[in-house]
């Protein structure tokens, strides 16, 4: 599976590799810290959800759409009430 760095480039379509640096790998770190922020304790970089909710956050830390801010915070609480991603026991 694709890095999580070429995952958040391909998803903002950007070709060029020039601000991974300076942008796009401080985004992606930050928005760990916001899933973590959450009580989200296991990110898996290869997760296909939490691959979509580090490219919706960086996104929209990009372009400002508040639409894309609420599908990120949706994927990010359905994520926090979902036992494998907190690392809590599964209700039953």
């Amino acid at each position: 599976m694709a890095d999580i760095l070429d995952v958040v480039r391909d998803g903002l379509r950007r070709k060029t590799k020039a601000l991974d640096n300076t942008e796009l790998i401080p985004m992606i770190a930050a928005a760990k810290t916001d899933l973590a922020a959450a009580g989200i304790k296991e990110v898996f970089d290869n997760d296909p959800l939490t691959q979509i909710a580090i490219k919706l956050f960086c996104q929209y830390l990009i372009e400002k759409d508040p639409i894309i801010k609420d599908f990120y915070d949706g994927v990010k609480n359905g994520m926090a009430l979902d036992s494998m991603y907190t690392g809590g026991d599964i209700c039953e």
